[in-house]
């Protein structure tokens, strides 16, 4: 799949975003497990649906990406390695997990899937920016 454009969000209004998340969840200034964020975020409330579903796969089953998110499914699909480091508080893997979450909280009415790869449209328009 090639790239798609979304909206232009500048760093401003996304690092805003995330603020304005943190200060709602009371999560200012603390250490964030990721992890068990999007644990919760997958499971059922009570008489509601999950908020997201995941879907951790052996890393053979994703040779070509560490994470995705798919907004038409509202699947996040994660290799097994990475999961399990950002448990273990690899900062690589914690990012990783945090950047497809952002992409269920900025694009998750869009119809495309998300994931790194190459193109021409202009990086502000690009998901992956």
């Amino acid at each position: 799949m090639g790239n798609i454009a979304v909206e232009p969000l500048s760093r401003a209004k996304i690092r805003g975003r995330a603020a304005f998340l943190r200060n709602v969840l009371g999560l200012q200034g603390l250490y964030i497990r990721i992890d068990i964020v999007l644990e919760i975020m997958s499971c059922p409330m009570k008489n509601t649906d999950p908020l997201i579903e995941m879907e951790i796969c052996e890393d053979y089953e994703m040779p070509n990406e560490y994470a995705v998110y798919s907004p038409q499914k509202n699947l996040l699909r994660v290799r097994n390695s990475v999961y399990e480091g950002a448990c273990a508080g690899n900062p690589r893997d914690r990012f990783t997990l945090a950047h497809e979450l952002g992409h269920f909280f900025l694009h998750r009415y869009q119809t495309y899937q998300f994931a790194r790869s190459e193109g021409d449209i202009p990086a502000y328009r690009n998901p992956e920016w």
